[in-house]
């Protein structure tokens, strides 16, 4: 704070000291403030997220599995790789597929299996077809669980 003090010809300033009680409460506030703030912009990034979300979520159509088998137009199957071979590999594989609109894969996720006939199956799903999902006369994105069994 200033204060202007007129003496004669002479204009000064004088700062008005800020008493020590007052000083540790304007930190107080401070702080609180940057709090307040900190948890706004927390809270506005989860509910932003969860919008986006629930959004992502409302639009892809969930297909069982028997669903997107009568959906598959074309379905390659996953080769056993050589090493799995050599390696007398037995396992079942599953993953999560995400279906466009026109009925590609756009994405393949492994969720249990072993890596290397996972590998194969990510291969081989991303080059299957399905005829497109459609509900209230749109196409929707759509997501299924398929499953592999590799057997010797």
């Amino acid at each position: 704070k200033t204060q202007a003090l007129r003496g004669g010809n002479d204009t000064c300033l004088r700062v008005a000291a800020t008493p020590p009680t007052v000083m540790p409460m304007i930190k107080e506030q401070r702080t609180m403030n940057r709090k307040k703030l900190l948890t706004l912009a927390v809270t506005a990034t989860l509910v932003l997220s969860a919008t986006c979300l629930l959004f992502a979520q409302e639009t892809a159509v969930h297909l069982t599995l028997a669903e997107a088998m009568k959906a598959a137009k074309e379905r390659p199957a996953p080769e056993c790789p050589a090493m799995a071979k050599q390696l007398h590999l037995e396992s079942e594989v599953q993953v999560q597929a995400h279906i466009s609109e026109s009925g590609s894969v756009e994405e393949v996720k492994p969720l249990t299996g072993n890596a290397v006939l996972a590998n194969a199956v990510v291969k081989a799903m991303r080059r299957w077809k399905f005829t497109p999902v459609v509900t209230d006369g749109k196409a929707r994105k759509a997501v299924t669980e398929m499953s592999f069994s590799f057997k010797l």
